[in-house]
């Protein structure tokens, strides 16, 4: 009798803790799922990649990459800039407008990079400026 009670129990922990496994997965993985999906599909294969700017105007961002970076990032590239690009300054939202040649900057892109010289990036959706000031 005291033998089927402590294999009855067994069997209980058993059961509990794979359906709490279970459980627990896929509670973590619907949530996951649902802030993946509302953050923008670029997330997910995103690069980001490091650079001076070399001139601007109002639709792109001509740069050339620092020697630091994987060598595919090193050299020239024009950005595709739109009004879905954020610009920030140490977690301050600012302006196209405030960037200046010389700067150096961190870009974050998804999509394609059309390989021709200098290499142009149209998704980028995310500058950062690193100077000093702005």
């Amino acid at each position: 009798m005291k033998k089927q009670f402590v294999i009855i129990i067994v069997i209980l922990f058993i059961i509990v803790g794979v359906g709490s496994f279970f459980g627990g997965y896929f509670l973590s993985k619907n949530k996951y799922d649902s802030n993946s999906n509302s953050n923008s599909d670029n997330l997910a294969e995103s690069t980001t990649f490091y650079a001076t700017i070399s001139s601007i105007n109002e639709n792109s961002i001509a740069v050339s990459g620092d020697e630091n970076n994987d060598v595919n990032y090193r050299g020239e590239f024009v950005l595709g800039v739109d009004k879905n690009t954020s610009y920030s300054w140490r977690g301050t939202e600012i302006s196209l407008s405030q960037l200046k040649v010389g700067s150096r900057i961190s870009i974050t892109f998804s999509g394609r990079i059309l390989e021709i010289y200098p290499a142009i990036i149209e998704d980028v959706y995310k500058i950062i400026l690193l100077d000093d000031e702005v």
